[in-house]
């Protein structure tokens, strides 16, 4: 397979990228320094797409397309930015596969996922569309379902002739031709859909609240900061764009450290491991045991039976999680903080009712999302004293599930 000549799709020397653009630059670099143990990040806006990450400690790129666009329309996957956007992950999915470099690539809008309807372009290909949304399909990696597969192909492939006629060459049409439906399915895995994604000012707010867990945060020195160190960074990838030479472009880890240093006036410190993770091991066992389902079923026994099989799921993937982290002391730390500070607010919250008013699916499902409420903000609180190698919403809700099927926790 040869690289063939394609269309250049980065911005000029001189463009400044959207804010959306460098806000998710920072969010995604933000993240990965916080899922490594020893960063080595690379960032830039309008590399190769709107914007690219490179972790060198995995030896992978990402790439993602921002869409920020009007909320109350959708996009379908025959829409000209979907299109668009396919066309160029296409020619990055044949350099990164001649080069034997692994990639992986994103979609990220404000808009919500609309159905495909019979354009003269789809009637003119003589193509049959899926009975369901192609891009639901493809964000949900249902790429077996019917008429997907052959609608995709055609319509990109369309797309790709289309854009590179009149031009010198015709990119890498031969390659994606010679695609088997397994190379397709390869490329399509690749991708990351996101879809009704929050606006900048929503993704302000995620970032600096990042910002205040990152491991090169310190209450002490930059408590009141974040907004500066925030500006600093958007500024800073400004700033790179405009260099010239490809690797000056380049924001990495250390440029990210120097900065929370230089706002911190050089009294920037790591964050402390949190040491309560002793006491986990020092709790009593727990007598009763029962599971989620059986504790849920003796408050409510009409509790709805599929959002029953929903929380069970979610509690055996937690499981797996902490299975995997039984010896990581910060993970220990994290689960008895979440117990510590659920047992008290699930005390505090049945004293004030009858557990017989338990009695339906939403009354019970309040409770989970209180507990659920409560061990986010509390586990926020603490992360700006202490590190922990997970915090997500999704593994916090996770555990909370988990210590009710465990039986350190129940709603009678």
């Amino acid at each position: 397979m040869i690289i063939e000549e394609t269309i250049n799709r980065e911005a000029g020397d001189k463009a400044k990228g959207p804010r959306l653009q460098r806000l998710r630059c920072v969010s995604l670099v933000l993240d990965a320094i916080k899922n490594a143990e020893n960063p080595h990040i690379y960032a830039a806006v309008e590399h190769k797409d709107d914007v690219f990450i490179k972790d060198a400690s995995k030896s992978s790129d990402y790439l993602e397309q921002n869409k920020n666009f009007d909320e109350a329309t959708t996009f379908t996957f025959n829409s000209a930015p979907v299109l668009n956007t396919m066309v160029g992950f296409c020619d990055l999915w044949v350099e990164y596969i001649v080069k034997s470099k692994e990639v992986f690539l994103g979609f990220y809008t404000t808009r919500k996922v609309g159905k495909e309807y019979k354009t003269t372009e789809i009637k003119s290909l003589g193509i049959e569309l899926p009975d369901k949304s192609i891009l639901e399909l493809l964000k949900n990696y249902e790429l077996d379902h019917p008429n997907l597969l052959p609608c995709v192909k055609a319509l990109i492939l369309s797309e790709y002739k289309k854009q590179n006629s009149g031009k010198k060459g015709q990119g890498n049409i031969k390659n994606l031709e010679a695609f088997t439906d397994e190379d397709w399915k390869t490329f399509l895995k690749s991708i990351d859909w996101k879809f009704e994604e929050i606006d900048e000012e929503e993704l302000q707010k995620q970032v600096i609240q990042k910002i205040k867990d990152c491991k090169y945060y310190s209450v002490t020195a930059l408590s009141g900061t974040e907004e500066t160190i925030l500006r600093n960074l958007l500024d800073l990838l400004d700033e790179r764009q405009c260099i010239p030479d490809l690797l000056g472009r380049f924001v990495n880890t250390s440029d990210i450290k120097l900065i929370f240093y230089q706002v911190g006036g050089g009294q920037i410190q790591t964050k402390k491991d949190d040491p309560v993770y002793e006491l986990w091991s020092k709790l009593p066992s727990p007598t009763d045991k029962r599971n989620l389902p059986d504790k849920i079923q003796a408050v409510c026994a009409s509790f709805d039976t599929a959002r029953k099989k929903q929380l069970v799921r979610r509690t055996a993937m937690s499981r797996v999680l902490q299975d995997a982290n039984t010896a990581d002391k910060s993970f220990l730390s994290l689960r008895y903080r979440i117990f510590d500070k659920c047992e008290e607010a699930l005390l505090e919250y049945l004293k004030n009712i009858k557990v017989e008013n338990l009695n339906s699916s939403d009354e019970v499902m309040k409770v989970f999302n209180l507990l659920f409420d409560v061990a986010r903000k509390h586990i926020q609180t603490v992360s700006l004293d202490f590190k922990y190698s997970f915090s997500s919403d999704t593994v916090i809700e996770g555990i909370v599930l988990e210590l009710f099927d465990s039986c350190f926790l129940a709603l009678d």
